[in-house]
């Protein structure tokens, strides 16, 4: 089983991301295979006007969903 922790808001420094890192940390120590998403990374592409069209989708998310979000068990 593998968890993908999502830090669901792309403002800096928020609580939001450190809950997830802790998250993060507490499935390290217990061997659960995870990996932490930071929307803070994704903030520029985020705010395209183009996002919700598959011929402009940037490629950035696109290697994210195809790398982690698609492959999690749900």
């Amino acid at each position: 089983m593998s968890l993908v922790i999502i830090s669901s808001t792309n403002r800096p420094g928020s609580y939001t991301l450190k809950v997830a890192q802790y998250i993060h940390h507490l499935c390290q120590e217990m061997r659960i295979a995870s990996d932490l998403i930071n929307l803070e990374e994704y903030s520029e592409e985020l705010g395209q006007t183009g996002i919700y069209e598959k011929s402009s989708f940037p490629k950035k998310l696109m290697k994210l969903q195809e790398e982690l979000l698609l492959p999690a068990d749900k």
